[in-house]
């Protein structure tokens, strides 16, 4: 493949993902009237050997690229400092870096896959890790990189790693929002390192992560229909001041649900796996990481919610984890027929 066609299979294929909504989280970020297109890439975007995203020349810019003198393929977000037309003052990308290094502060950790280089005047750094960039690289002709790269030439590019790409630009998006939020449309408290309780529905993550495009899959039709309901399960409960939805945990993730029982939390994660075991995987560490990320103790119950029933093995795993590890998790399973949470926890 090429370039274009790599960039086509990437649009085409980003439905099933969250940077799928990018150019409706833009509008929406940037107060636009309407969307320039629905598509991440096109032909105003897409050059010889790298393309970004449509509207990204002022902004940090969702790019692939093939450097061909390492025969590598880079995928990640990007900082264009070059005065072109498009972009007459490169100033305009300033506050960005600035929100970039904050961003850092807090959440340095969720970048420590990824790496860093830059050019400046065409000479191109070697990589290292992820970090602050400092006041040296403010100026014209330099180019900054953060993300990942395929050690390959740009024909040996296959659909399964555009669909890692896809991954990658997913859990670059929060960054990406975080950057661009120039007018405070994201709460800055999300990155405060401290987890405050706050009741009802976190709207900016609702705006932009559950509610996506028409098309999305069932998946997260799915996950925001048993989040709903679970949600107006638990304030019968508990009460409309003890829970809150998409809640922030401090470190710019969000957890599912969050109880606030007298002077405990409960922490709850839904999965909409078809397998148990595959939920429990994909839950479990984020479950933690909410819980206790770096060093702290905030949550009294852990608890994985999905459609699934419980099994003998996983009874025996999760019984394990809590006597042997003395971590308090649990499984509670959501019952699609009557649209709730079942009594038991195992």
């Amino acid at each position: 493949m090429n370039i274009k066609e790599i960039a086509e299979l990437i649009n085409s294929l980003s439905v099933d993902y969250k940077i799928g909504n990018l150019q409706n989280i833009r509008k929406e970020l940037r107060g636009l009237s309407k969307i320039p297109s629905k598509s991440i890439f096109d032909y105003r975007t897409i050059f010889d050997y790298y393309a970004f995203h449509i509207g990204g020349r002022s902004e940090f810019q969702f790019n692939i690229g093939y450097e061909k003198e390492l025969s590598i393929f880079r995928f990640g977000l990007a900082f264009s400092l070059e005065q072109s037309q498009t972009l007459p003052n490169i100033e305009v990308l300033f506050p960005r870096i600035d929100r970039f290094n904050l961003y850092l502060k807090s959440k340095h950790f969720i970048l420590s896959e990824m790496q860093m280089w830059h050019y400046n005047n065409n000479i191109r750094s070697k990589n290292y890790n992820v970090n602050k960039i400092t006041s040296e690289l403010k100026k014209n002709h330099t180019f900054i990189f953060i993300g990942k790269y395929f050690p390959k030439k740009i024909h040996e590019i296959t659909n399964e790693d555009c669909r890692n790409i896809l991954e990658t630009f997913d859990d670059l998006l929060d960054l990406y929002i975080f950057v661009e939020n120039e007018k405070g449309k994201k709460n800055l408290k999300d990155y405060s390192g401290k987890f405050v309780f706050k009741p009802g529905m976190n709207d900016f993550q609702k705006q932009y992560f559950v509610n996506q495009v028409p098309s999305n899959r069932t998946v997260n039709a799915t996950h925001k229909s048993i989040q709903e309901n679970i949600y107006n399960n638990l304030i019968k409960q508990y009460g409309e001041l003890n829970v809150g939805v998409e809640h922030s945990s401090g470190y710019g993730t969000h957890i599912d649900l969050v109880v606030k029982d007298k002077s405990n939390y409960i922490f709850y994660e839904i999965k909409t796996s078809k397998s148990i075991l595959k939920c429990i995987r994909e839950a479990l560490p984020q479950l933690l990481e909410y819980a206790y990320y770096p060093n702290r103790n905030v949550a009294s119950k852990l608890i994985i919610v999905s459609e699934n029933e419980i099994t003998i093995d996983t009874k025996k795993y999760l019984n394990k984890l809590r006597k042997e590890f003395s971590i308090p998790v649990y499984y509670q399973r959501y019952n699609p027929s009557n649209k709730n949470l079942e009594n038991e926890l195992y």
